[in-house]
């Protein structure tokens, strides 16, 4: 059975307010939607999920939110607090360190790929090299024919 992916955006919807709020200082929930549809072009989460993951945000102890009033009306301006600046390191350094492990295994495939071909004769790899070429251009091929969905080119 398929998993909700429901989770998975909340958190990261949580992360990325905290992130924006590290980044720019206090703020509002409209301007922290804008800024995020800025920075993920495009995408903007809905006001409601929003004030939703800021109000769990603030429950967590990671935002501290107070409400001000300007030009006559109420808005509920939030700063990032300690704990939620603990929090959202942890985040990053857990996600650098997967990104870094990730690294050192694509590493290790590309040194034994690397010791392999310097190991084979020449015209070994020259036919290798060939069924390559070969392959990219029936790929390329296939590409350029058009689909029942698309005119000629």
């Amino acid at each position: 059975m398929a998993q909700s992916k429901a989770p998975l955006r909340a958190s990261l919807l949580k992360q990325l307010i905290l992130l924006e709020l590290a980044a720019e200082g206090p703020s509002h929930g409209y301007a922290i939607a804008k800024n995020l549809e800025n920075m993920i072009r495009g995408w903007r989460p809905s006001l409601g999920t929003l004030y939703r993951m800021m109000d769990e945000l603030e429950r967590e102890g990671y935002i501290e939110c107070r409400r001000e009033e300007k030009t006559g009306r109420q808005r509920k301006l939030c700063t990032l607090t300690e704990k939620g600046a603990h929090h959202l390191l942890e985040k990053l350094t857990t996600h650098m360190n997967y990104i870094a492990c990730f690294m050192e295994v694509v590493a290790k495939a590309v040194n034994q790929l690397r010791e392999y071909t310097s190991s084979r004769e020449e015209e070994r790899m020259a036919e290798i090299a060939e069924r390559i070429t070969m392959a990219a251009e029936r790929i390329i091929h296939l590409l350029k024919k058009p689909t029942p969905y698309q005119a000629s080119p």
